[in-house]
């Protein structure tokens, strides 16, 4: 489902779409003087100059499902994904210190001190939200969700027409977060708490304002966290490098420890996961992967990892590393990003390293094994 949607997406980019009535222009990411009525006709135009075509270095890195977005040093953003020919979200500027998110229907990006704007990648502009000053953004199930200094709101809803934010509870000063679907995750005190965004609409006739707050709960064991990822199931790293996984039932607190996996050394050193798979970076910018292998995801062939127990959640009875396993052949890297059956890596000197059967397969990449390839925009 999650391959046609984004399929189903970026078919429709080229026709143009739908605009939504509270849709509103944002200036354009290279020359802010162009005809509002131009931008609407073509927001994933590429610009009509080369000079102006957002080019390497690239700066930033995001995924969402099967779709990878990279943003230049000045902040214009190009997508790609299993469509032929990549796209170019004008209006949407990503320079760094901006949050930044992408799903397999939209891209959304939280200028310091600003309103987070977002772009449909079957609509006809970009539009502003009402989230504000977000230092993470994530979209989630029905919705976008945002980190700013207070904690962490939620607007639920398309959108470009979404319902007023609502604050997620439990969650007073956070450091760190991360959401997925319907459970969302932020580290709050050292410590990891999680929610499930969902919440039902109340029955007809009654009251919005009745609906019941949502709550985030402590995660027992996390003590110490530093990153926490949402993918299949939650995992947070400690500042000693090993990465903790548990149940992603968020209703109650986890009955025992979560389950430790020690894959790098040191501190500030990212970390993803995905539905079956996970990657971290270590110190001096290695990649090493475990979990499900059965789409080359962990950067090897699928037989290269025996079949194991391992805590991130199975998908089949398939290849699959329970020890982290380097990715051979990455310059350093800076920044990670993991999709659906996919993993991206931005390197220090702004190059973008894909590996697995999801993500961009399409003209544009360099080489055809999907154990390792360069994205080319």
């Amino acid at each position: 489902m999650r391959l046609t949607h984004a399929a189903a997406a970026f078919a429709t980019v080229t026709a143009g779409a739908c605009s939504t009535g509270n849709q509103e222009t944002a200036p354009s990411a290279t020359a802010s003087d162009v005809p509002s009525a131009a931008r609407h006709a073509a927001p994933f135009a590429a610009p009509s100059t080369a000079s102006a075509m957002p080019h390497g270095p690239w700066a930033r890195l995001a995924v969402g499902d099967n779709i990878a977005c990279v943003a230049d040093a000045s902040g214009a953003l190009v997508c790609s994904g299993p469509g032929p020919q990549p796209t170019y979200p004008r209006g949407l500027l990503a320079p760094k210190g901006a949050a930044l998110a992408v799903s397999h229907e939209a891209v959304c990006v939280g200028p310091s001190g600003g309103a987070v704007r977002c772009l449909y990648f079957d609509g006809s502009a970009s539009f502003k939200t009402d989230l504000a000053s977000a230092r993470a953004l994530r979209i989630v199930h029905h919705g976008v969700c945002a980190l700013d200094d207070a904690g962490v709101s939620c607007a639920f809803g398309r959108l470009d027409a979404s319902d007023p934010p609502v604050r997620i509870e439990g969650i007073a000063a956070p450091t760190a977060f991360d959401a997925r679907s319907s459970i969302l995750c932020a580290i709050d005190a050292g410590v990891v708490a999680c929610a499930s965004t969902y919440v039902p609409r109340p029955p007809f006739g009654v009251d919005e304002g009745l609906k019941p707050p949502i709550l985030a709960k402590p995660i027992r064991g996390t003590q110490g966290a530093v990153e926490v990822a949402v993918g299949g199931i939650p995992c947070a790293r400690t500042e000693a490098g090993t990465v903790l996984c548990w149940t992603d039932n968020v209703a109650k607190a986890v009955p025992g420890l979560p389950k430790a996996t020690q894959v790098v050394a040191g501190s500030g050193h990212a970390f993803v996961i995905d539905q079956g798979h996970a990657c971290a970076l270590d110190e001096v910018g290695a990649v090493r992967c475990w979990g499900n292998n059965n789409d080359a995801q962990l950067g090897a062939a699928p037989d290269r990892c025996p079949v194991v127990d391992l805590h991130l959640p199975k998908t089949g009875p398939d290849h699959r590393c329970d020890e982290p396993l380097l990715v051979d052949g990455l310059p350093p890297i800076a920044e990670l990003a993991a999709g659906y059956a996919f993993t991206c890596a931005r390197t220090t000197q702004g190059e973008i390293y894909c590996w697995g059967r999801g993500g961009p397969q399409r003209e544009g990449v360099s080489g055809l094994d999907p154990e390792l390839r360069r994205l080319e925009l």
